[in-house]
């Protein structure tokens, strides 16, 4: 199921016989951790010829160092700050499926940057899977707390509504078959080249 919050002109099948599908040059996933947005944009990116960018490994390689080491290192506001640098980059990318990291949205500058960049898609989870998902993953620093079940929920209440703001659609990542998954993500991405 997805929905989407703008609607976009169709054209007549006769415009396009035999004319492959153009997708946005910027896919930019967005969506809580464990929602997988790495996964699906690597199937994306393969599927329609696209590079695909993670901008958690982009960080990674730019500052030689592991998300969890820079979040002691510099705590979560530096972290931040690196990470609305590699959002200023990724206009850079033509063509690419790009995975952010779940607080990237935070900064409302970011938010306005990915809208304008490309075509941003929700990849929304229910917040009982996601803890599922997460139950034994010790790599992500934020859920490096004693109480995890409170931690997420609480991030997951006070982001959901900014993925779901900052997004042109939304899509349910419940099911666990990424074929299903991939699907409606490609029926939900408008083609460039029909718009006025």
């Amino acid at each position: 199921m997805w929905t989407s919050h703008e609607t976009w002109p169709k054209v007549s099948p006769s415009n396009n016989v035999n004319k492959p599908p153009q997708y946005p040059s910027r896919i930019i996933l967005v969506g809580m951790m464990g929602s997988g947005k790495s996964r699906l944009g690597r199937t994306l990116a393969k599927h329609i010829g696209y590079t695909f960018v993670d901008t958690d490994r982009l960080i990674e390689t730019q500052t030689s160092a592991r998300i969890p080491d820079l979040f002691q290192t510099h705590g979560e506001s530096g972290f931040r700050d690196i990470e609305s640098g590699i959002c200023e980059t990724l206009n850079t990318y033509e063509n690419a499926v790009i995975a952010t990291g779940g607080g990237m949205v935070l900064r409302p500058e970011n938010q306005e940057k990915l809208r304008q960049m490309g075509w941003v898609v929700f990849l929304y989870t229910p917040l009982d899977i996601l803890l599922s998902r997460l139950e034994k993953d010790r790599k992500r620093p934020l859920l490096q707390t004693e109480d995890r079940e409170q931690t997420l929920t609480h991030l997951y209440q006070s982001r959901a509504p900014i993925y779901d703001a900052v997004a042109h659609v939304s899509i349910d990542t419940s099911s666990q078959r990424q074929e299903i998954i991939l699907e409606t993500l490609l029926k939900c991405l408008p083609d460039p080249s029909n718009q006025d």
